[in-house]
């Protein structure tokens, strides 16, 4: 059967998600959390077939995401939140089954960004900070640990996004430490 076809779920997920991004774009918001909550169902089937293929789990966290941005750009704050929670909550997961996965890590960097977005949406700047502090931790230790280009354009572009969102709320940034020397002898 179809919902049994994981190639078939697979090409339907891409779809209902394509639809749902473009609706999204075009601000049709409900029509895009119709499809974005399909889609969403979609990937819980195909996680279902395959629980350890970490496609899956991927594409249910960003599907997640997605409900989340559909349900903050209409303002209904806290359903946004809820999504962006699972999202978090499978991101996290990747990057614990696979502490190498530089992409599970960013992962967890939108996810954190997000949901500084619905935090600060509500009002709660505190919070926001604190999950745009961990999401900057996250990409300062990836930078300073060499896993991601510290002067790449996506790293500058993360950095300052996340410092202008932090000053945004009165919680600017303290300077970081430079990162850590590798072994060798000492600078002369």
């Amino acid at each position: 059967s179809d919902s049994t076809n994981g190639q078939f779920q697979r090409d339907l997920l891409t779809v209902l998600f394509g639809l749902g991004s473009l609706e999204l774009k075009d601000g049709r918001t409900d029509r895009a959390l119709g499809l974005f909550e399909e889609a969403t169902a979609v990937a819980r089937r195909l996680l279902a077939l395959n629980p350890q293929n970490a496609e899956a789990r991927r594409d249910l966290f960003v599907c997640h995401n997605r409900v989340g941005d559909a349900h903050l750009a209409r303002g209904r704050v806290a359903r946004a939140r809820e999504a962006y929670e699972r999202s978090l909550e499978l991101s996290s997961a990747l990057a614990a089954a696979s502490p190498g996965n530089v992409g599970a890590r960013t992962d967890e960097i939108v996810s954190l960004f997000k949901l500084g977005e619905a935090a600060r949406a509500a009002g709660d700047c505190a919070r926001a900070s604190g999950f745009w502090r961990r999401a900057r931790g996250i990409l300062v230790t990836l930078a300073a640990q060499g896993r991601i280009e510290p002067g790449s354009s996506r790293t500058a572009t993360w950095t300052a996004e996340l410092d202008e969102k932090l000053a945004s709320c009165g919680a600017g940034v303290r300077p970081s430490a430079p990162p850590p020397r590798p072994p060798g002898p000492p600078p002369r």
